[in-house]
């Protein structure tokens, strides 16, 4: 199943992004002013919709209580009170658009359950709940069947509130959650994609870019904006047409947690210093969209193979290409061809050739640098594996005769002793012949 069946739209809400010039411009703006911090990530925050406000709740710190956020103009923050769930750590939170609350759960150690109506908290009393666990839990909620969904991670279940009781429905492996209102489903995000039609999970084929930290439906039908890793935060939107997501910004807040839509725009809270608001608006941008690029860990390659690197980008005006190894820019010559396109070649590769790799793409909003995959490269004599021979690999294969290990067998014999100076003599040949 591709997610833009699932969502039950063609190519819209992405159609800037993906494809087509934008403004220049940065993407994400930070609020200088007043309000709290989120020292050490222990936030939650949604969506008020019927009184146009967030509400986050901060289980700890000097922060500690209920602040809402008006996100009118450059908005603002105010503390409501500092009565209610009382301090905790990793809580989860979800808006009921049904009943109009905000229903907080939990938290590290915890299992209690309360209602926000923009007024006062209320303690409710359920005859079965959650267990407690130890994360920010994915809850979401969903609007068509009038059900807030939790999923604890560390359980793998579905639980639902129907604004009186818990009851446990399901497994899952999810630990991010978002209601899609063009399906009247909930997605869930975990080593897979899948949804949730109320009894039954149903995965499909859409991967996750990697870790989040936040993801949340925007205004446009089967819009979805995902935020996650850190220094600064990678915000990625999802590209209907292609199915996939798509790689849009680097710049941004340092770390972050949450992602909410305000009535304005996606906003989030970043982590650890002061004034940390910050507004997305997904028609900036401060440099190319990253469609596909070579992922992280690392290749093992025949000495002597031919390998290569590709990048697929879109952006505003004439794209340029800079292809970089441990760091340092390369130039066509040698093993390498294609330095400067969205494709690199090697060719012959010896161990001169390993090392990390990415790439910088260019266009005329800016500068976005892929992340690094390595190219280690199989030499029987580099036997300490880096991108020389020298006296180490000596050392090294020493330490393997005396340890006795397969790899001391240079000869491959199968005689007893397996290990003899023939192994030595093999070893000797194979370092004068070198790495080509």
């Amino acid at each position: 199943m591709r997610l833009g069946d699932l969502l039950g739209v063609t190519c819209i809400g992405l159609a800037a992004s993906a494809g087509m010039a934008q403004t220049c411009g940065a993407p994400w703006t930070q609020f200088v002013g007043s309000g709290p911090t989120n020292g050490a990530g222990n936030a939650t925050m949604v969506y008020d919709s019927a009184r146009g406000r967030v509400v986050a709740y901060f289980g700890s710190g000097s922060n500690q209580g209920t602040w809402e956020w008006d996100g009118s103009g450059a908005g603002s923050w105010t503390l409501r009170t500092t009565t209610g769930p009382g301090p905790r750590t990793k809580q989860s939170m979800a808006y009921d658009s049904t009943r109009q609350r905000t229903v907080l759960f939990g938290g590290t150690g915890l299992t209690d359950t309360w209602e926000w109506d923009g007024i006062s908290w209320t303690q409710l009393n359920p005859a079965a709940h959650p267990g407690a666990s130890p994360f920010n839990d994915a809850m979401a909620f969903d609007a068509a069947r009038g059900r807030t969904v939790h999923c604890p991670r560390t359980l793998n279940q579905t639980w639902e509130w129907d604004g009186t009781n818990w009851e446990l429905r399901g497994t899952t492996t999810a630990n991010n959650l978002v209601y899609d209102p063009a399906r009247s489903r909930v997605v869930g995000f975990g080593s897979v994609m899948a949804e949730w039609d109320g009894s039954t999970w149903a995965a499909f084929s859409a991967a996750v870019p990697g870790f989040i930290a936040g993801v949340v439906a925007g205004p446009v039908p089967g819009h979805l904006l995902m935020i996650g890793g850190d220094s600064p935060i990678e915000t990625w939107e999802y590209d209907n047409a292609a199915d996939r997501w798509v790689w849009r910004a680097q710049q941004g807040p340092q770390s972050a947690i949450g992602l909410v839509f305000d009535g304005v725009g996606y906003l989030t809270l970043g982590v650890g210093t002061p004034n940390t608001t910050w507004r997305y608006n997904p028609g900036l941008s401060a440099g190319p969209t990253i469609q596909s690029s070579p992922a992280g860990g690392f290749a093992l390659l025949a000495s002597g193979s031919a390998h290569s690197l590709q990048v697929s980008a879109s952006g505003s005006g004439t794209l340029s290409y800079q292809w970089r190894r441990n760091g340092v820019p390369l130039t066509d010559g040698g093993v390498f061809s294609g330095t400067t396109t969205p494709m690199l070649s090697l060719t012959n590769v010896g161990i001169g050739a390993a090392g990390t790799y990415n790439t910088t793409v260019t266009d005329a909003c800016g500068s976005i640098t892929t992340h690094t995959t390595t190219l280690l490269v199989q030499c029987y004599a580099n036997c300490d594996g880096n991108a020389f021979l020298n006296a180490n690999d000596f050392q090294c294969f020493l330490g393997n005769f005396a340890a006795a290990t397969s790899y001391a067998n240079c000869d491959g014999s199968t005689a007893t002793p397996m290990l003899t100076a023939n192994d030595f003599q093999c070893f000797v040949n194979a370092y004068a012949a070198g790495c080509t």
